[in-house]
């Protein structure tokens, strides 16, 4: 069978013990895979077999989490569901997500390349042995770590055998998707929490919330700055530019190991991060 024909087929359904444990919910991580090498909105139709998971487990509520390419899916994602009487969406973690910002498409492969196999593992192996970490969370670490890396070669590796001559044309029609702006940002209706690396270059803050617009708005707003209702101006921006039609748009930036695969090597932090951050905004509006 192909992708278009059963798409829930093609998906790679894991349940993430981290994501369950800070949630106190069932949780799941989902990985698409994609038959067709000629499909003109790869991100999308990845998005759809998503769906068509979601529908099959019977879920009726969900946080959605997405993390790079996955991010796109899930901005994707989240306008196909937001409207479903049934399904109720607590709101939209986008985690060193693409699709944010308008990329070279050749410099952004770049920059992954180059972040993912030098700049990554000195900063995690400058922290392993720098920070206060135990000797088991520094083994757990590296754990994460090794089997990020052996899991992106061997899917490299796995796809190379697979497609052979169409894995350059489906390579390129990924990488374009990824450094194009997602068009379906203005639809989304739900909350959103932005999380991303300040050394992240796929997920760049000063990209997606360029620093003299920024300034703009600070200096706009300073008399504001004691007012209760005072919003911070990279949530303005993005609220104004990206994401209009969210009710609610958190922006927080990692510093600590900020490089583009953070989640790998800390899913806790990640997912407690994100999840609090949603229940704040609920919790806040719940006694309006």
């Amino acid at each position: 069978m192909n992708f278009e024909q059963r798409p829930a087929q093609n998906l790679e359904k894991i349940k993430n013990r981290q994501y369950e444990t800070e949630s106190g919910n069932k949780s799941f991580s989902v990985n698409t895979k994609l038959e067709n090498a000629d499909n003109d909105d790869p991100i999308n139709t990845q998005a759809q077999a998503i769906r068509q998971f979601i529908k099959e487990q019977g879920i009726t509520e969900l946080t959605l989490f997405g993390h790079s390419q996955g991010g796109d899916k899930a901005i994707d994602l989240i306008t196909m569901l937001q409207a479903d009487v049934e399904l109720k969406i607590n709101g939209l973690v986008l985690m060193d997500s693409t699709g944010l910002y308008e990329q070279d498409k050749n410099e952004f492969a770049k920059s992954f390349v180059t972040d993912a196999a030098m700049s990554t593992p000195k900063t995690v192996m400058g922290q392993l042995w720098q920070a206060n970490y135990s000797k088991k969370q520094r083994l757990d670490m590296l754990k994460r770590g090794t089997r990020t890396l052996i899991d992106v070669l061997t899917g490299v590796i796995r796809d190379i055998l697979k497609y052979k001559t169409d894995y350059p044309t489906k390579l390129n029609k990924e990488v374009i998707d990824m450094a194009n702006v997602n068009s379906n940002l203005a639809a989304i209706k739900v909350p959103v929490i932005i999380m991303s690396g300040d050394k992240d270059p796929i997920s760049n803050p000063a990209k997606i919330v360029p620093p003299e617009e920024e300034a703009r708005i600070v200096g706009e707003i300073e008399k504001d700055l004691e007012n209760e209702n005072f919003v911070d101006p990279r949530e303005r921006y993005l609220q104004e530019n990206l994401l209009p039609n969210s009710p609610y748009v958190r922006m927080i930036i990692g510093k600590k190991m900020g490089h583009h695969i953070l989640p790998y090597f800390r899913p806790e932090s990640v997912a407690k991060v994100g999840l609090y951050a949603l229940e704040r905004y609920h919790r806040k509006n719940n006694k309006v």
